[in-house]
């Protein structure tokens, strides 16, 4: 599928390089706000995957009423060991994906597409962005090195966003990026 990105072996996992997250965040933050992104289906599911850590076989799961606009959050469903998880995910990605809706006339699925089908959105999407190509599983793993790293999130709701059951999956990228909990007084 072309060039793919750089990617650093941790723990067993393959993660993106930070400069490559800190390139592909950059260039959602601009593509998404550009005016008729919604109707650019590799757009949409590739900035879906990548704010909501989703992986494909979820995101190809997801509906319409799986976005509650009101609240600025994503119920992902069919999560591995069943149930679902509900992560936020920013305004401008909400509004893409309202204009997206009604533009596509989607109220069920919101990507009918199969899952090679999506996979090839994704490595030609990232390599349009980017310059280089990256599966839709390193977009997961974009997406925890970003909470990370750029959100401040901490590690168990990293761990909760991926929908993990133990905090010791979500270490890979804390080991990575070099995260330390911070140290936490109690004063009188």
């Amino acid at each position: 599928m072309g060039t793919t990105c750089p990617v650093v072996r941790q723990g067993g996992a393959r993660l993106p390089t930070l400069s490559v997250v800190v390139k592909l965040y950059e260039a959602l933050r601009v593509e998404v706000r550009r005016p008729g992104s919604w109707e650019r289906d590799p757009l949409v599911f590739t900035a879906y995957l990548a704010y909501t850590g989703s992986r494909i076989s979820e995101a190809l799961k997801a509906t319409a009423e799986d976005i509650f606009f009101d609240r600025g959050v994503v119920r992902i469903k069919a999560v591995k060991g069943g149930g679902f998880r509900v992560v936020p995910i920013p305004q401008e990605l909400l509004y893409m994906l309202q204009r997206y809706i009604v533009f596509r006339g989607r109220a069920n699925e919101l990507f009918p597409i199969s899952r090679r089908g999506a996979t090839e959105w994704v490595y030609k999407e990232t390599r349009r962005l980017i310059g280089c190509s990256m599966s839709p599983h390193l977009l997961r793993h974009a997406y925890a090195i970003k909470l990370l790293t750029q959100d401040g999130w901490t590690p168990g709701e990293v761990r909760d966003a991926l929908g993990h059951r133990k905090l010791s999956t979500t270490e890979v990228y804390t080991s990575y990026v070099g995260y330390s909990i911070p140290k936490r007084t109690v004063s009188l």
